[in-house]
């Protein structure tokens, strides 16, 4: 896992999951996944996300897909926790002068 963080913006923070498996991918803003041509084979499912307790990976069960081709679909689940929503930032002379000089 490598953590990119903002030094501006301490809210700003993107992550990278480093992994040497072949089949892996991201999900979309429904949370579903899709992975075409997977050959036939016995797979263990990894889930990460931000918000799982101490960032970990967690095991997302193992499955079977029988032959290639077909379209087969199962659901994952993860518990996460609450977002914390980034607050105000603190004021400072370089925001306050950047403030004002685009306010004037």
């Amino acid at each position: 896992m490598v953590v990119l963080g903002c030094n501006i913006h301490d809210w700003m923070v993107g992550y990278i999951y480093v992994t040497d498996d072949s089949w892996f991918g991201v999900t979309d803003r429904n949370g579903l996944l899709k992975l075409d041509q997977v050959p036939a084979g016995h797979y263990a499912a990894t889930l990460w996300h931000p918000r799982i307790a101490d960032m970990q990976p967690v095991s997302g069960g193992e499955f079977e897909v029988p032959a290639a081709g077909l379209t087969q679909r199962f659901n994952l689940a993860v518990e996460v926790e609450a977002e914390d929503k980034p607050g105000k930032p603190a004021p400072g002379r370089f925001g306050d002068a950047f403030h004002e000089a685009t306010h004037e």
